[in-house]
C-alpha cells in the first residue's frame, strides 16, 4: 500500500505540471493521436482505450493513464523561381528554400473505471486530449533584399508565416461487454473546443507584387484568429477470442468546426482595417481495424489499418459575418489510407519491448500543397519499452520517426502558386505512465 501510495503521490505530482504546461503546448499538423505510443491501435486496452476504441472500457478494476509527446520536426520548402514565374527583379524576396525547426509538447490525460454486471462487463471512461493541432512559425529570412521589407518572412510567406491550431477534446465512454462471447461495444461522444490563428501575406489581387504600378509597397498581410466549438464521436466494436487472439474496429465521426475570430488586413499603403470573420473547419471522419495475433506465448503481432475521409475538406473559406467569401483557399483533399505492423514482445512479468513499422499515404494532391499546411506520404519506424515500476504502476517510453518523401510540385493552383520542392521529417517521443487498480487477472 505504501508503494501505492507513493506511486500515487507521483503521478499526481506529474500530472499537475502537465497542466502547467497544457497553455504552451504545440505540435505539428494535423494528426497528433499518439496515445500509448506504439500500442495505440483498435485493440488497445487500459485508459487510452477511451480514445482508440472504448469497446475496451469494460472490465472490472480501474486505469489512469497520463500521456505526454515530444514532437520535433524539420521541414523546408525551396520556392523555384522558375515553375512560379518570379520576375528577375523579385527572385531574392519571393524564391529560394524556407527552413522550420519547431519543438512541441503535448499532454493528454485517460482515465476509465469497469465492474461486472451480472452476464456483463460495463465501464466508463474519461479523457481530455488533444487529437488535432499544430504550429509553424517559418524562420526569418535575415538575408533577405532590405528595398522590400516583407521578404524577411520567407519565400514561403504568401502561403504561411505563422500558424497555430489546437483542437482540445473532452470525451465521457460507455462500454459493455458480454463475458462468455467476448463481444464488446463502446461509445464516446466528444465535446471539441478550437482554436486557429494564422497571418500570411496577401494582396488584393492575390498576386506577389513587391510594388504597384506606382512603384508604392504593394505586398500586405492577412491575420486570423478564431475559435469555437464542435462534437465528435467514437463507436467501436471488439471481440476477444479464448483463443488468446483479439479484433477491433471503430469509426469516429470527425467534429465539424465553424471557427469565428477577427480576420485583420494591411494591403500596401492602405490603411489596416478589421472585420468579423468566420471558418469552417470539417476534421476526416476515419475508421480503424486491428488484430491482435499471440504467435508465442511471449510475442504477438499486431496488424492495423486506418482511412481517414479527408475528401470532406474541399477548401477553406474565410467568410464574412453575412456570409461572403472574403478568401476561398482550395483543397481538394483525398482520403488517407495508412497499414501498420508491430509487434510486442513480453521479455519478463516486469518488462515488455514494442517495435512498429508502417506508412501513409497523404491527403493532400500536389496542386493544392502548402508550406504550413497539408500532409504527404510518408513511411514511420518505431521502438520502445514498458517497464512495471510496481504492481500498480507501469512506465512507457517510445520513439518514432516519421519521414515524409520529398514532393517537388508543378501544378499549383493556389493564388499566390506555391510550386516547388517540400521536405520534412519528424521525431516523436512518447512517455506513458499508468496506474491499475485491482483486477481479477493479469494484464
Amino acid at each position: 500500500m505504501r508503494t501505492f501510495a507513493r506511486s500515487s503521490l507521483v503521478i499526481a505530482l506529474v500530472a499537475v505540471a502537465l497542466v502547467a504546461v497544457a497553455g504552451v503546448a504545440r505540435g505539428n499538423p494535423l494528426s497528433l493521436a499518439r496515445f500509448g505510443g506504439l500500442r495505440g491501435d483498435a485493440v488497445q486496452s487500459g485508459a487510452f482505450a477511451l480514445y482508440w476504441n472504448p469497446a475496451a472500457l469494460a472490465g472490472e478494476g480501474w486505469d489512469v493513464g497520463l500521456d505526454l509527446e515530444l514532437i520535433a520536426r524539420q521541414a523546408s520548402y525551396d520556392r523555384d523561381a522558375d515553375l512560379n514565374y518570379v520576375p528577375d527583379a523579385a527572385r531574392a524576396a519571393n524564391s529560394g528554400v524556407a527552413t522550420i525547426s519547431t519543438v512541441g509538447v503535448v499532454p493528454s490525460l485517460f482515465a476509465r473505471y469497469g465492474r461486472r454486471v451480472g452476464t456483463f462487463d460495463v465501464g466508463v471512461g474519461f479523457g481530455v486530449f488533444v487529437e488535432n493541432g499544430g504550429s509553424a512559425n517559418w524562420n526569418k529570412n535575415l538575408g533577405a533584399p532590405t528595398a522590400f521589407p516583407g521578404a524577411v518572412d520567407g519565400p514561403q510567406r504568401w502561403a504561411s508565416i505563422s500558424a497555430q491550431l489546437l483542437l482540445v477534446d473532452l470525451g465521457l465512454g460507455l462500454s459493455a461487454r458480454h463475458r462468455r462471447s467476448g463481444l464488446s461495444l463502446g461509445f464516446v461522444p466528444i465535446l471539441v473546443a478550437g482554436s486557429f490563428s494564422t497571418v500570411r501575406a496577401r494582396n488584393i489581387d492575390q498576386s506577389e507584387d513587391l510594388v504597384d504600378a506606382s512603384g508604392n509597397p504593394k505586398e500586405g498581410r492577412a491575420y486570423f484568429d478564431g475559435s469555437g466549438v464542435g462534437f465528435s464521436a467514437i463507436i467501436g466494436l471488439r471481440w476477444d477470442h479464448r483463443a488468446g487472439f483479439s479484433v477491433g474496429a471503430t469509426y469516429q465521426r470527425g467534429a465539424r468546426l465553424g471557427l469565428a475570430g477577427d480576420l485583420r488586413v494591411a494591403f500596401g499603403t492602405q490603411a489596416p482595417s478589421t472585420q468579423k470573420a468566420t471558418l469552417d473547419l470539417p476534421i476526416a471522419d476515419t475508421v480503424r481495424l486491428a488484430a491482435a495475433l499471440p504467435l508465442t506465448r511471449w510475442l504477438t503481432l499486431r496488424p492495423s489499418l486506418e482511412l481517414a475521409i479527408w475528401s470532406v475538406l474541399k477548401e477553406h473559406v474565410f467568410s464574412a459575418a453575412d456570409g461572403t467569401p472574403l478568401f476561398v483557399i482550395p483543397r481538394n483533399s483525398r482520403d488517407m489510407l495508412a497499414a501498420r505492423l508491430r509487434a510486442d514482445a513480453r521479455l519478463s512479468d516486469r518488462w515488455r519491448l514494442m517495435v512498429g513499422v508502417g506508412g501513409e499515404r497523404g491527403p493532400t494532391p500536389s496542386s493544392t500543397m502548402e508550406p504550413g499546411f497539408g500532409e504527404r506520404s510518408n513511411v514511420e519506424a518505431g521502438a520502445g519499452a514498458s517497464f512495471a515500476l510496481s504492481h500498480h504502476v507501469d512506465l512507457s517510453a517510445t520513439f518514432l520517426f516519421q519521414y515524409f518523401l520529398p514532393v517537388t510540385v508543378e501544378n499549383s493552383i493556389q493564388r499566390p502558386t506555391a510550386n516547388g520542392t517540400y521536405r520534412d521529417a519528424r521525431e516523436i517521443f512518447v512517455v506513458d505512465v499508468e496506474v491499475h487498480g485491482w483486477r481479477p487477472t493479469v494484464r
